[in-house]
């Protein structure tokens, strides 16, 4: 789970004295990674690399036009690379109905985007193996981009800060929330390639 990895480098920065990401259940204060991490600072404001991700002007040409489908899972059971852009509905009919598990996490889920849109969030990318082909999914992990005017809905906001079930949060502003999608969720633990999805606010 890349919740796990997240933390794993925090332990390891910290044990030399340099906090890069501040990062439990719900990441708050997500930073960009030290020196002497091997990850480097993205220059361009895409919101996804060159591995095939969309960079934002094609996906604004996406959400406008409506033209946007989930990709068929690859040999893997991962969605090829790429942010791919979905209604709630298209999510639940995809991913939130074939288990018991999968149902009652995307009740969570649904959850979530309503106090997401009431809170004024901007973006928000689902990821982990929820968005895999594994019939029982680990807990969901969650981006969520601030918006300008956020917080509009002072007791949404607290609410997704205290968190919910089976969903691992980060609530970020856009700094992080491009380093968190460009390099964290765009691969496994085991660097290999992969897609996750924007849930349409």
């Amino acid at each position: 789970m890349h919740s796990r990895r997240l933390d794993n480098h925090v332990a390891r920065v910290r044990s030399h004295g340099r906090c890069v990401h501040g990062g439990t259940d719900v990441v708050t204060n997500l930073q960009r990674p030290c020196d002497g991490c091997n990850r480097s600072k993205k220059a361009d404001r895409l919101i996804v690399t060159t591995s095939g991700f969309l960079t934002a002007r094609l996906r604004k040409i996406q959400l406008h036009s409506g033209v946007r489908m989930i990709p068929a899972f690859d040999e893997r059971g991962y969605l090829s690379a790429g942010v791919h852009l979905a209604s709630l509905d298209e999510v639940e009919a995809r991913f939130g109905r074939q288990s018991e598990v999968r149902r009652v996490q995307m009740e969570s889920l649904q959850w979530l985007v309503k106090l997401a849109t009431k809170a004024g969030v901007q973006r928000l990318i689902i990821n982990g193996s929820f968005v895999t082909e594994r019939s029982e999914p680990n807990d969901v992990d969650c981006a969520l981009l601030t918006g300008a005017d956020f917080p509009r809905d002072k007791q949404a906001e607290q609410d997704i800060l205290d968190g919910l079930p089976f969903l691992q949060i980060a609530l970020i502003g856009q700094e992080d929330f491009d380093y968190l999608v460009d390099s964290v969720f765009a691969t496994d633990r085991q660097q290999i390639t992969k897609g996750v999805v924007e849930v349409i606010l």
